[in-house]
């Protein structure tokens, strides 16, 4: 007596070939549409949501880097320089607020030169923190996937703008909660690690031959991103 699952073998069946039981495997797929819910998406992945990704991130990141300077020179102006950077003038006139800088000191030499110091420690930090953990936020998309790690990335430069606005609107609030920022941004991996996020997953859903052209055209949307930005 057969069975109606049973298959034969011929001289062309490959000797790997495997022919499940239908029932079972029928039996396994309901089990598991019923214990994980389905969502539909009716589009395939695609090298062009990296474009767009990196295109925003572009966009962001201009008008972040062209408003750094005169964001940090109002804030000098406004509460004066920090302890860690002082001037030889004498503290009551640092101390005061300059909102209109009708003494002129904010365009002094010496306050140029707190800020590019304050500026350089800020930048230095968050590169050093994106040069120590970019490798393991790039390796951490390989296991859990892209999206989840690239949501890491960004949500470390929110928490950098989010305290530039508590610290522009609190004047409580100290300047060096401007470098904590950075540093969690560059904890995060940064606009780097986004970067290369976006690359590896271009590289997922292309052929190696398409690859060349696709990785110009996400180099263009950055660039496009920074200079619409």
């Amino acid at each position: 007596m057969s069975n109606t699952n049973d298959h034969f073998v011929t001289e062309s069946t490959g000797l790997l070939e495997h022919h499940p039981d239908t029932t079972t495997t029928t039996a396994k797929k309901e089990s598991l549409e019923h214990r994980a819910p389905t969502w539909y998406w009716p589009w395939q992945p695609n090298y062009w949501a990296a474009v767009v990704a990196i295109f925003l991130i572009g966009l962001i990141s201009g008008p972040t880097v062209s408003l750094i300077a005169p964001f940090l020179k109002e804030l000098f102006c406004e509460r004066g320089i920090t302890t860690l950077f002082p001037i030889h003038n004498s503290t009551s006139i640092l101390m005061r607020d300059i909102p209109n800088n009708e003494d002129g000191h904010c365009d002094s030499a010496e306050y140029s030169a707190a800020i590019a110091k304050f500026f350089g420690m800020s930048t230095s930090l968050a590169a050093v923190m994106t040069t120590l953990t970019v490798r393991f936020w790039s390796a951490l998309g390989d296991r859990i996937g892209r999206k989840r790690v690239m949501q890491i990335c960004v949500s470390g430069q929110v928490v950098s703008v989010s305290l530039c606005v508590l610290v522009r609107l609190n004047k409580d609030m100290s300047l060096y909660f401007l470098m904590v920022g950075d540093a969690i941004e560059g904890a995060t991996g940064s606009a780097l690690a986004y970067t290369a996020l976006t690359h590896a997953y271009a590289a997922d859903v292309t052929l190696p031959e398409e690859r060349t052209i696709v990785f110009g055209r996400l180099l263009a949307g950055l660039y496009t991103g920074v200079a619409l930005g």
